[in-house]
């Protein structure tokens, strides 16, 4: 009889206890046992820690390290360099999975020699509000290197239409051959502290050679509500700035020209969003109209509106510089969104 092998699976624990135990409870219970749960106590001041040892008593497969807060790519970072599986996956602290999500997954490496596995997702807004994200390919599909980058790492930099959200790069929706990571050294990139997991899989993709996709939603992503609401960041362009320049600095030698389209469309949704973000704030409406036409005056908006065509008439606007009358626009379209998610 082959031995089954191994996967690791990696998971940052910061201040988890509300959740931690559905989360271990999904893991340890999977149909696939050969398993190696590696939990990254980041300095947690909670009960955490408690959980994590509670549970090491209680199964072999578990493997706690407890560490000063370091940031989660940090942590990440450790289990990759610290794990001893075929295979590797990652897990937030409070979401969960179904239980046959990691025997399905390795059948799927069985069946093709690939270098990552990917599946779809629910976003758990509440017990009674679940919406599936399924990735837009056909299930046990296989992509090649070239269908990876075209219908895959472009459109998790953004699509083709200007309206649309690309699809979320998120690592744990992936598993991924372990291999794949170690010999090409992809880490985590430890200056980032937002969308890493989607700088961290452009990477992976664009290092594969074969891809393959299974359109179940295994994961159960808790969405937090909460953060969406949250206090204003004032540096909250600023930082999409950053993540975009990342992901230049990626393709720094590619020179496709869908690809710099992609990267102007991703611009053209950062500014959106940045807007956006203002709109949902409590600041008076001189301090929004200020915020507003401060991302409009930065010069990677000027560099858009000189040098990209904005094809969608819902946000023609942004091709001049007009702070009140974009502000109102996209006030009025956030609104009109959050009323349709609401219904």
């Amino acid at each position: 009889m082959t031995q089954e092998k191994m996967l690791s699976i990696i998971i940052p624990v910061y201040n988890a206890e509300k959740f931690l135990i559905d989360c271990l409870n999904s893991l340890v219970n999977q149909s696939y046992k050969n398993l190696e749960i590696i939990l990254i106590d980041d300095g947690s001041s909670d009960n955490s820690r408690k959980i994590i040892h509670t549970f090491m008593e209680k199964d072999s497969r578990i493997v706690g390290y407890f560490r000063e807060n370091s940031g989660v790519s940090s942590a990440r970072n450790f289990g990759i360099q610290h794990s001893k599986g075929d295979y590797i996956t990652f897990v937030d602290a409070d979401d969960w999975l179904d239980l046959n999500a990691y025997e399905e997954t390795i059948n799927q490496f069985n069946k093709t020699d690939c270098d990552v596995v990917l599946f779809s997702y629910i976003k758990e807004f509440s017990s009674t509000n679940r919406i599936p994200e399924i990735l837009p390919f056909k299930s046990e599909e296989v992509l090649d290197k070239n269908r990876i980058y075209n219908d895959l790492v472009l459109n998790l930099i953004s699509f083709d239409d200007e309206t649309k959200e690309s699809i979320m790069g998120a690592i744990w929706r992936c598993v991924f051959k372990a291999d794949l990571l170690k010999l090409n050294e992809i880490l985590f990139d430890t200056e980032m502290h937002y969308a890493e997991d989607l700088i961290f899989c452009l990477n992976a993709f664009s290092k594969s050679n074969s891809i393959r996709i299974i359109n179940k939603p295994f994961y159960h992503y808790r969405f937090n509500t909460s953060s969406i609401t949250a206090q204003y960041k004032s540096d909250h362009f600023e930082r999409q700035l950053f993540i975009y320049d990342k992901i230049k600095g990626l393709f720094k030698n590619n020179n496709d020209n869908v690809l710099n389209d992609r990267m102007n469309i991703m611009m053209l949704r950062y500014i959106i969003n940045g807007i956006a973000h203002i709109c949902n704030t409590s600041m008076t409406f001189n301090e929004k109209y200020s915020s507003v036409k401060k991302i409009l005056n930065n010069k990677r908006s000027e560099n858009l509106r000189k040098h990209y065509t904005i094809k969608s008439t819902k946000y023609k606007i942004l091709k001049y510089n007009l702070p009140l009358i974009t502000f109102l626009l996209i006030s009025y379209i956030n609104k009109k969104s959050k009323k349709r998610m609401s219904n």
